[in-house]
Formats: C-alpha cells, sequence, structure tokens
C-alpha cells in the first residue's frame, strides 16, 4: 500500500511515466522507503517502487519480497503520516497485491513461475478500499479455454473473453510471451503488446512450433479511452489480470498469406509521367518535375 502526492498536478492522475514523476511519497510500503538497489553497504530508495504498477510475467527471482505473505485478514492500525504539500496536488492511494502462477512446461516436469498482479489507484477517503477493475471471465482461444494447455493448428489464433463485472474497463491488454526452453531453466521471452477497446482480438501471425503464453489485463482509468485518448488518466485506476496455459503452435501449421492493395502497389512501382504534379502538406512543398523529387523553394 501507498500513498504519494503528485507535484503540480491537479485533477487528473500523472502516472508513473509522466514527467512530474517521482511522486511525493507519503506512506511507503517498509519504514524509510523500499532498499531497491545497493551501492556498497548502502541502500538506496527508489521513489518509482511505491508505484503501483502492471510488473506481469516479471521473473519471480527478481521480486522484492517486502513482508512474509499475508493469508488471513488482520487488523493492521492507524497509519500516521505528515503531509506539508499543495493541497490542490493530486493524492493517489494504490494497493497492489501479486502472486506467482507455476505454469507447467509442456513435456518436462519443470514449472515457470509467472508473475501476476492486480491494483488499484483511488483518491484518499474515509470510504474502504476495494478492486476498481476484476480479470475478465471465460477467456479463450480459438473457442476453446484459455486456461487448457493445448496444441492449436492456427498460427494467428483469435484470443476472446467475457467482460468482467464491476467498473466499465476502458480496454484491455494482450500479453505475448515465448517460453525459452533450450538451455537451462524455463524462462519467458515478452513477444508483443495488443490493447482493444473489444472483447476478441485476432493475433498477427505465431511462429509454428513455439510455445506461447497469454495474459489478459482489464484496464480501468476515470479518463482514457482505448481508442481516442489512451494517455489520459483520472482517478480511480486499476487493473487485473489472467495468464493462460501453454499454447503450443503446430509446426506443420502454414502461416497465412498477408495480402496487400494491388492499385497502391502499382502506383509505387509505376514511374510517374513527365510533368509537374504539387503535394500540399502543412509546412512542406513538394513537386516532381519529370520524374524528380523536389522539395520547397525548388516548387512553384
Amino acid at each position: 500500500m501507498t500513498l504519494t502526492a503528485e507535484p503540480y498536478v491537479t485533477g487528473v492522475n500523472a502516472g508513473p511515466y509522466s514527467i512530474v514523476y517521482p511522486a511525493l511519497v507519503l506512506v511507503a510500503p517498509t519504514p524509510g522507503g523500499l532498499p531497491v538497489f545497493q551501492q556498497g553497504s548502502i541502500f538506496y530508495f527508489d521513489p518509482y517502487a511505491t508505484f503501483c504498477g502492471n510488473f506481469i510475467g516479471l521473473p519471480a527471482a527478481d521480486l522484492v519480497v517486502l513482508n512474509p505473505p499475508i493469508l488471513t485478514d488482520q487488523a493492521f492500525g492507524t497509519t500516521q503520516y505528515g503531509d506539508p504539500f499543495d493541497s490542490t496536488w493530486t493524492r493517489a492511494l494504490a494497493l497492489c497485491q501479486q502472486a506467482t502462477v507455476p505454469i507447467p512446461i509442456p513435456n518436462s516436469s519443470d514449472t515457470y513461475s509467472f508473475v501476476i498482479v492486480d491494483g488499484a489507484s483511488v483518491a484518499p477517503s474515509a470510504s474502504p478500499l476495494a478492486p476498481t477493475a476484476l480479470p475478465v471471465q471465460n477467456p479463450q482461444i480459438n473457442g476453446s479455454s484459455l486456461f487448457t494447455a493445448s496444441t492449436i493448428n492456427t498460427p494467428a489464433p483469435t484470443l476472446s473473453w467475457t467482460a468482467p463485472s464491476g467498473a466499465a474497463p476502458y480496454g484491455y491488454t494482450v500479453f505475448e510471451y515465448v517460453l525459452i526452453l533450450s538451455q537451462g531453466p524455463p524462462a519467458i521471452q515478452p513477444v508483443a503488446t495488443y490493447s482493444t477497446a473489444g472483447t476478441p482480438i485476432t493475433l498477427p501471425p505465431l511462429a509454428g512450433g513455439n510455445t506461447y503464453l497469454f495474459a489478459i489485463t482489464t484496464e480501468v482509468d476515470g479518463a482514457a479511452n482505448m481508442q481516442t485518448g489512451p494517455y489520459r488518466s483520472a482517478l480511480p485506476t486499476g487493473f487485473a489480470s489472467v495468464v493462460s496455459a501453454p499454447i503450443t503452435i503446430n509446426p506443420s501449421s502454414a502461416a497465412p498469406q498477408i495480402h496487400g492493395d494491388i492499385d497502391a502497389w502499382r502506383r509505387l512501382v509505376t514511374p510517374k509521367d513527365a510533368g509537374h504534379e504539387k503535394i500540399h502538406a502543412p509546412g512542406l512543398s513538394r513537386c516532381t518535375v519529370s520524374g524528380r523529387s523536389l522539395i520547397g523553394a525548388f516548387c512553384k
């Protein structure tokens, strides 16, 4: 749990990637902050570590364990803190939960510890802190459960799911990972991320013979819009994720052919007729004379 003041920010949520971050930490997970890196015998506090972020897929060995896991309901009393900063600046109360999911490795007794995270950030109030985002329901790949390990014959699969109950998400992000099994212990390599405002998404072609993991994150935000304003933000925010079982692409699967616009191709490869063509663009004047492209002052 963290409580921060966002300097010079009023009425919106700056988030961790804004130029005004790091935020001013009022309450941190451990006394004096979280020691996340060390130089000699001195531990340094990184304010970014207090950010409730979606560190999904991070190797479990890279996590800093703050305390023993909390497995039962407990009362932790009252936290006192000072707040001398401008009262108009945005305050954010955040709670993150992280867990590891053992992913079974096909044709092996090994497992991979996949980190899955959910979090919520709200304006501080007397109301109880509750999740703002819930995981998607009934996630599927090509119509079959995403939680069942399988080998599929479609190199460009379709993922689908049912929207969760609770606050309406502004969108979803799909994380794609490939399992690395050639040497040493199992590992995963991030491949790509895809965001959508809808519930189905068809992925670009995947490599036959590879085994993949897919994570789907529900994203809630008080101001963002996946299609028109994905980087705007206002409290409350939240995220929650699910991760798939291993999905293998059949080695014999043929990648689909990607077709383009033949007319556009012809326009690119066909030489222009000798003449004078002018193209208008803001701050730029271009023309072609006898097949040569000229810029700016050369065009009349």
